[in-house]
This record gives C-alpha cells, structure tokens and sequence, in this order.
C-alpha cells in the first residue's frame, strides 16, 4: 500500500496519480486550478462546446 504524504490517501499503486484536496464544483473552479497554459486551452474547448451545442448544459460528473 502506498499512502500519498499530501492528502493521506492510501492505494495499492506505489505513486498512484489521484486528485488531493476538495474537488472543484463548476467548471470555472476547475479551469481556475489548472496552469495558465491549460486554462487557455480549456476555456477555447468550452468556446467551442457553448458555440456548437447552444442548448447543452455543463456540469461536472
């Protein structure tokens, strides 16, 4: 068992990767605690999606 020294989760893989901490409950919580580079990227994929599927709504699942 490996125990992550940040969030104390244990798994069964040595440096399993996982998500530490509280997770994000909208999407602009989520884009904001990425990089700058990836923050871009993500919000010309959202522009993307609210222009192609007008009607679609976003959530995080």
């Amino acid at each position: 068992m490996w125990k992550c020294p940040k969030c104390q989760k244990e798994f069964k893989n040595t440096n399993q990767s996982h998500y530490c901490g509280e997770k994000p409950k909208t999407i602009d919580e989520y884009i904001a605690q990425q990089d700058a580079q990836k923050q871009a990227d993500l919000l010309l994929v959202r522009q993307a999606l609210q222009q192609a599927l007008p009607d679609a709504q976003e959530r995080i699942s």
